[in-house]
């Protein structure tokens, strides 16, 4: 089984950008890299930090987070991710993310399935 790198297109109220996303559905939530945030929306603080381990033991702290528009495969989502200073990826789509949007991962075959039926329940296109 491989990794599942997929770029994406996220836009903010400061620009807009092509990210190399890390697709892990073994990671709670998603993440972005501060200095790739910065670049395309205004970073709203947390009230309170968040800490989550990671692989060996490893320490993430977040403190802010953007609400970010994403496209990824013809599709328009929406989605907040947790600032990370040092993330060493641009950016981790996380379980929180596959579960709200119903997207299926597959590994095996370095594939993102997204069901064109379940974001219709999601999402009113206007």
């Amino acid at each position: 089984m491989g990794l599942i790198y997929k770029e994406i297109f996220l836009r903010g109220d400061k620009g807009e950008r092509r990210f190399q996303a890390l697709w892990d559905n073994g990671s709670s939530e998603s993440f972005i890299r501060r200095d790739l945030a910065k670049k395309v929306a205004a970073i709203s603080k947390l009230r309170i930090s968040k800490g989550f381990e990671m692989g060996k033991g490893t320490l993430l702290v977040s403190e802010s987070t953007p609400i970010l528009d994403i496209e990824i495969e013809g599709f328009n989502l929406f989605w907040h991710f947790l600032v990370v200073p040092d993330l060493s990826e641009e950016l981790i789509i996380g379980a929180d993310f596959l579960q709200r949007w119903k997207i299926k991962l597959d590994p095996e075959n370095e594939r993102i399935i997204i069901d064109p039926k379940a974001l219709k329940l999601k999402l009113a296109f206007i």
